[in-house]
């Protein structure tokens, strides 16, 4: 097993080995970017025909289609403590929503039109509709269970590294002004924060949402952004009533003394 997944391993089972205990899930569904995804464009096009082309030189090399490999991703980690399989929801029977290269939601719409919610999406130039942010993967969800979370279910949410990127970036190529980027970290946290409340109303109990996660690459202003987005999308949680339960390893709290549970997401890369 890689170190980043002993690692990521060891994080999660302190968390969940009280809950474990406790609770048993029957289902496990994910949301989020490339540190949840588990295979989703072994049958999506990326929109970028050099991108296909090696996803399927990887799959023809008996490799899989997500970016965490080779082995098992962190929602496959997750999921497998509990018995549980975390394959990508454009398969039959599977569950993991999460896509490479998501953005949290579409904020980006004002610039660059609507349905822009994914990396390949603004490299392609195309909007891409089989490409959903994390925000659009938890409706998808949501529509397809008629509306109703599965109370049963532990439900992993990894998001918002990307939109880091989109914004340091973005300042970086004169395309956005810092006030610009700040505006869409506010905008995609706010929207993430409607999503987790979303899902927890429909009836999800068991929520975890990750961390800020911090590739090696990232500048000084991206691992800003990617703070900034995590405090807002956890204080703005913790504002507007999401009920959180602490698992005895808590790395931050709500204020009005509801803590919340983070995991940290270990990762070589990011997309």
């Amino acid at each position: 097993m890689k170190p980043r997944s002993v690692l990521f391993a060891a994080a999660a089972l302190l968390l969940f080995t009280r809950l474990a205990e406790a609770q048993s899930f029957n289902q496990f569904v994910a949301f989020g970017d490339s540190t949840t995804d588990t295979g989703w464009f072994a049958h999506a096009s990326t929109g970028i025909p050099e991108a296909n082309a090696l996803v399927a030189s990887s799959l023809a090399q008996g490799g899989n289609a997500h970016f965490t490999g080779p082995g098992s991703g962190n929602a496959q980690i997750l999921a497998g403590f509990f018995g549980l399989s975390a394959n990508a929801a454009n398969t039959p029977g599977g569950t993991n929503y999460a896509i490479g290269g998501a953005l949290s939601d579409s904020a980006l719409a004002p610039l660059l039109g609507p349905g822009v919610e994914n990396l390949f999406t603004i490299l392609s130039g195309h909007p891409n509709p089989s490409l959903p942010g994390t925000v659009t993967q938890i409706q998808n969800y949501l529509a397809s269970a008629n509306g109703l979370a599965n109370p049963n279910a532990l439900y992993l949410i990894g998001s918002g590294g990307n939109d880091a990127s989109v914004a340091s970036l973005g300042i970086s190529l004169g395309l956005l002004t810092p006030a610009q980027a700040s505006a869409f970290i506010s905008a995609e946290a706010a929207a993430l924060v409607k999503g987790v409340a979303q899902l927890q109303a429909a009836g999800g109990r068991y929520i975890v949402v990750t961390n800020e996660y911090v590739p090696p690459s990232a500048d000084a202003t991206a691992v800003a952004f990617g703070k900034t987005l995590a405090s807002a999308t956890w204080g703005g949680s913790c504002r507007g009533g999401s009920q959180f339960r602490s698992s005895g390893y808590s790395f931050g709290h709500c204020r009005r003394g509801k803590r919340s549970s983070h995991v940290r997401n270990h990762r070589a890369d990011n997309f």
